[in-house]
């Protein structure tokens, strides 16, 4: 169920709006993208979420399907056909955009989906995705165990919010990843700066102990990595350090998820570390000259995972996550707003979202206003 009823009596709808879900409802799935489509701006009376009931339980069904279709959850080895993601993308803009413009918002209920989506091959799904879940965590924004309400996974959420692996020992930030005058210094990064070094706990009984071991080393993996790591070989035993390492020449001639799926089959990756993994490894790839494009995408998918992470975490856990490893984070995310480096607007749109997320932490607020 994308939302569940409230027992309380809803009024009807707007007619207009009741003629809109009417249209949606009896809207063939292949049709869905073109009509979908049209709808660029709300035009409609603002409405109960539970007068969406239907519509938002079909859109859950469609998703429902394409996510198992694909196989998400486990690993998206085939790219979407383009009816597939147009339907997709639909989908999630119409979504963020009704929960912009309703009422009792907090009845929505499409968490798992979005967390499903994250785990996409595809850049533009999973922007879109986390754009509807920014919506109501700014909504939600502080209060207790939201992460929860919102069913949000804090694991995900770290991945993609983490500053990228090894650019702070060649001065790279945020900029020079979004501007096309940055581009130069990226293109001439060394082989190095290319490479993914990956290390994870593997034991036999998989107790919670381990995985909080495997946490930690894997934390201060990413803040301390040098370039000129030499690489450990995988461990034979049946537990202990798994150290794995993909140089520039692996990476370069094939997709990511193809990469992944190679290296989870030869050093039987666990599937708590599979999401990780992928994230180490789309950022080293779009370093290599000509990904440009897809490093934008990436920084955007950074930023707005730091903007839902500030909402949807309270102070202490963005300190030991995010500012411990990288506390000049607010600095680099306000000179994104410079309006001399050629940064694109959707990125500098999406560094406000960031910007208001860190401002509701009391020991940041004056220096993400000083920043701005």
């Amino acid at each position: 169920m994308k939302i569940s009823q409230s027992s309380k009596k809803v009024a009807p709808p707007p007619p207009q709006v009741a003629e809109l879900i009417n249209k949606l409802l009896h809207t063939p799935t292949d049709d869905l993208p073109q009509v979908l489509a049209e709808i660029d701006a709300w035009k409609w009376p603002r409405s109960d979420l539970n007068s969406w009931t239907k519509v938002l339980n079909k859109f859950d069904v469609v998703l429902e399907e394409i996510i198992g279709d694909y196989e998400l959850d486990k690993l998206q080895l085939n790219v979407f056909t383009p009816t597939t993601k147009k339907t997709i993308c639909a989908i999630l803009r119409f979504e963020r955009l009704l929960l912009e413009n309703a009422t009792n918002r907090k009845m929505f209920n499409s968490y798992d989906r979005l967390h499903s989506l994250l785990f996409s091959s595809d850049l533009d799904v999973v922007i879109l995705a986390l754009n509807v879940l920014l919506r109501p965590a700014q909504q939600y924004s502080a209060q207790p165990s939201v992460s929860q309400s919102l069913s949000i996974s804090t694991q995900r959420l770290q991945s993609l919010a983490k500053r990228w692996p090894s650019l702070r020992e060649y001065g790279i930030g945020l900029v020079d990843l979004s501007s096309p005058k940055g581009n130069p210094e990226v293109n001439a990064l060394p082989t190095e700066a290319r490479e993914v070094n990956f290390s994870f706990y593997k034991t036999d009984a998989g107790s919670d102990c381990d995985k909080d071991k495997n946490m930690d080393t894997d934390v201060l993996d990413i803040s301390s990595s040098s370039p000129r790591k030499v690489p450990v070989p995988p461990t034979a035993s049946g537990s202990g350090a798994i150290h794995i390492h993909l140089d520039e020449q692996a990476l370069a001639s094939r997709s990511v998820m193809d990469i992944l799926a190679d290296t989870i089959e030869t050093y039987s990756v666990p599937d708590d570390e599979k999401f990780e993994l992928m994230c180490r490894i789309r950022a080293a790839k779009v370093l290599v000259n000509g990904q440009e494009a897809d490093r934008v995408k990436l920084v955007i998918i950074r930023l707005l995972a730091i903007a839902i992470f500030g909402h949807t975490h309270p102070e202490s856990d963005a300190t030991t996550s995010l500012f411990l490893y990288e506390p000049d984070l607010i600095a680099h995310i306000a000179e994104l707003l410079q309006i001399d480096k050629g940064i694109p607007i959707r990125v500098q749109t999406t560094a406000i979202s960031a910007l208001d997320s860190l401002a509701h932490y009391r020991t940041k607020k004056s220096r993400s206003l000083d920043s701005c």
